[in-house]
């Protein structure tokens, strides 16, 4: 379990090897990955395949399917393997992801009104 004092050595725009990238992945064993990117009822993962990997997504109820981008292909990888290993949602395609989030009624809501005037401006604009 991570506490607030734990710290991880950041490997951001580093190109590593497989090998590496593997190795240094180590310090997160027993980490709760969910817990690291802040997933939560509003916001919870899942992995789309790609030819040789998988894209980290999250559901959104407010913008749907959105892609998770980490430049740090060592907290990259241990997320991934967290995932896979913790029964997280695994689709083929963006279309197997949209599909399913239909037919489970993946929870949506329309972004309130007076919530985009007071981000944005008095009137809404930016």
């Amino acid at each position: 379990m991570t506490t607030p004092e734990q710290r991880f050595v950041c490997y951001a725009f580093q190109e590593l090897d497989r090998k590496s990238i593997k190795k240094y992945a180590k310090q997160y064993d027993g980490v709760n990955m969910t817990k690291i990117l802040g997933a939560d009822e509003n916001n919870f993962p899942f992995l789309i395949r790609t030819d040789d990997d998988f894209d980290l997504m999250f559901w959104n109820p407010y913008h749907g399917m959105m892609t998770q981008i980490d430049e740090d292909s060592v907290r990259a990888y241990a997320t991934k393997q967290y995932l896979l290993e913790n029964a997280c949602p695994v689709f083929d395609s963006f279309a197997d992801a949209e599909a399913y989030a239909i037919a489970h009624n993946w929870p949506r809501k329309p972004w309130p009104s007076d919530e985009i005037g007071s981000k944005s401006g008095k009137d809404g604009h930016c």
